[in-house]
């Protein structure tokens, strides 16, 4: 079994693996539930700005939320999907943990070479 995982691949699989399983927990959740996390808020007088991080609709967005009063306004700044981040992890971490190492020159010819 040394052989077949070296170094750190599997560390690093292994890793990438729980990051992306967390990622499509997320991913699940967010068809049913939203979730919001406040980063920043801001009050200058009567002036609001609020700056979220919302998982809904299978997406992780980031809004600024700003106004005052009763007239608020809501932009989308960033949006990325889900699928964009967890399917390419999953790949990747697959790669890292079963995929075998290239044998360096002095193992496939048994010696090292001469200069």
């Amino acid at each position: 079994m040394g052989d077949f995982y070296r170094g750190g691949r599997r560390t690093y699989g292994s890793a990438l693996f729980i990051v992306s399983m967390v990622l499509l927990i997320g991913w699940l959740r967010s068809g049913v539930v939203v979730d919001q996390f406040v980063l920043e808020s801001q009050f200058s007088g009567p002036l609001q700005e609020i700056y979220y991080l919302r998982s809904n609709d299978n997406a992780i967005r980031f809004i600024y939320h700003f106004g005052s009063g009763r007239a608020f306004r809501e932009e989308e700044l960033i949006v990325v999907h889900y699928a964009i981040i967890t399917l390419p992890l999953s790949l990747i971490a697959a790669c890292l943990m079963f995929w075998k190492t290239r044998k360096t020159l002095q193992h496939r010819c048994g010696s090292t070479p001469e200069i």
